[in-house]
């Protein structure tokens, strides 16, 4: 039988080797001399090393008792092995199966799919607002209740449209928990009606003509008047309105972006709110601003550079503030709102609807369709933009 004095004098040497202590314990020594107790034994005609611990972690008087233990359970008809890897096992499954867990995993692979900004948003709401109340909980236990009382939190806060965006979340990772076998079904399955509709902004626009002619002497006039307005934030605007495009396709705009030659802008999956790329034909008026703007920007890789240098390109909201505060049609016309505008006047003059949609870019809910479409309304868009830039040109300047 071994003693403290004997187990605290082991040394290591050129090979790993064992003291035996009795009834099959022994001391395992290794070649840096670490020790730890084990036993040997036979389950199931497979020879076996239970290993029961580290000393000085484990002493020699518990390393004893513990071997009596494993005896007893092999005795049973009980693998102490496999019993210990069981109980890993079923650690491991808690820690894997938490919310947080499943739902970053769900998260890892739909991002693949996303615009980086909208990737961002979905993370900082889990984050955010669904996080701290459901991320520690298993999955599979988590109720309808306690999903309610999450979701109510943001609609007591007045947060409506995120209250759509958080449910939405929560069942498509409660969806990939049942497919990954983490719970049995979708917990927001039973919510829906419950929540108020959040009250949808119609983003203010200009559609009668004498307003709109007024809007563009305006955009003219007091754009180069005032001495706080640059000639990129005019252009800016006037590229939003005569291409139909949002805002932020605008102020991401790159010059290796248009093909002179087709007379195109490609816009990048990445920088429409789809995740689609899309073709927009440039009228004249386009092409025109573009060769004014050429000269000033090109070697920036932008458009319209941001002039503080905050960041690559102009901000959103510095178009928005140059229509709302310099030109003071604050609760008349938004930067948004050019889309709406030209929408209505292209529908009043009958214009193909499908035409109109797809300039502005708008899904087709028919894929099939959608495809086809895709080549056959480019011409199509290449002369309604064309008619309507002259259009716009011609209210302005007094014709029809």
């Amino acid at each position: 039988m071994l003693t403290d004095i004997q187990i605290r004098n082991a040394k290591a040497k050129d090979k790993a080797y064992k003291l035996a202590d009795s009834n099959g314990l022994y001391l395992y020594v290794s070649v840096k001399g670490f020790k730890s107790w084990r036993y040997d034994y036979v389950f199931q005609n497979k020879r076996k090393t239970f290993t029961i611990g580290e000393y000085p972690f484990i002493t020699l008087s518990r390393a004893r008792e513990v071997l009596q233990e494993v005896k007893t359970k092999v005795k049973n008809g009980i693998d102490p092995q496999a019993e210990i890897q069981a109980k890993k096992e079923a650690v491991r499954s808690l820690e894997n199966n938490t919310f947080e867990v499943v739902a970053f995993e769900w998260y890892n692979i739909r991002k693949e799919e996303w615009r980086e900004s909208h990737a961002t948003k979905q993370k900082q709401l889990l984050k955010r607002d669904i996080f701290p109340f459901l991320a520690a909980k298993q999955i599979k236990d988590i109720t309808a209740r306690e999903v309610w009382e999450v979701l109510k939190r943001l609609e007591d806060r007045g947060l409506r449209d995120t209250v759509i965006r958080a449910k939405g979340i929560l069942s498509q990772v409660f969806c990939y928990g049942v497919a990954t076998s983490r719970c049995e079904y979708d917990v927001t399955s039973g919510l829906k009606g419950i929540f108020k509709k959040p009250q949808r902004k119609h983003f203010a626009s200009l559609t009668d003509e004498t307003q709109i002619k007024q809007f563009l002497i305006d955009l003219d006039t007091i754009a180069k008047d005032n001495k706080r307005v640059s000639l990129f934030t005019l252009w800016a605007c006037k590229m939003i309105m005569y291409t139909l495009t949002r805002s932020q396709e605008v102020c991401k705009a790159q010059w290796q972006e248009f093909d002179f030659n087709r007379k195109l802008w490609i816009i990048p999956k990445e920088h429409k709110k789809e995740n689609r790329g899309h073709e927009v034909p440039l009228s004249r008026q386009v092409i025109a601003i573009l060769e004014e703007l050429r000269p000033y920007t090109e070697h920036t890789g932008y458009l319209f550079p941001s002039e503080r240098g905050k960041q690559g390109h102009i901000a959103g909201e510095t178009l928005s503030k140059f229509i709302r505060e310099i030109l003071g049609y604050r609760d008349k016309q938004t930067i948004h709102g050019l889309r709406s505008m030209a929408s209505t006047l292209l529908n009043e003059k009958q214009y193909n609807y499908d035409v109109i949609e797809k300039a502005l870019a708008h899904k087709d809910s028919n894929d099939i369709r959608a495809i086809y479409n895709r080549a056959e309304y480019l011409e199509a868009r290449k002369n309604m933009l064309q008619e309507y830039a002259d259009y716009l040109d011609n209210l302005k300047n007094g014709g029809e």
